[in-house]
């Protein structure tokens, strides 16, 4: 990730707890279009809101520079398998627009 700093189309961003950074994020501009990609927090600090504050930070940048879309993706919400970063995708306001099928290798028989 550490390439992607300085580059034009890219905004990086950190979540810190004093010195130490608790939870990244990224953010790739094209004209009006914008993408909150990768993003992700230490496991001692998951849960106290880092991702929250950089989706909201990300919102800001982007609006500020001019981007009228954004799109995101992350896994779909299951039963067995909740995730956390839809939830706080939604909650921020960012809709559902459709669910994709991902396709992998076939899984084991015993798995």
């Amino acid at each position: 990730m550490a390439r992607l700093a300085g580059r034009e189309a890219w905004r990086l961003f950190g979540a810190f707890d004093g010195e130490t950074l608790a939870a990244a994020a990224a953010l790739y501009m094209h004209g009006e279009i914008g993408e909150l990609t990768w993003a992700g927090t230490r496991e001692g600090w998951r849960g106290r809101g880092a991702q929250s504050a950089l989706i909201a930070a990300r919102f800001a940048a982007a609006r500020e520079a001019g981007v009228k879309w954004l799109v995101t993706e992350t896994d779909e919400e299951l039963p067995d398998k909740p995730n956390p970063s839809y939830h706080n995708m939604v909650r921020l306001g960012l809709p559902v627009r459709y669910v994709r099928a991902n396709w992998g290798p076939p899984k084991p028989a015993d798995a």
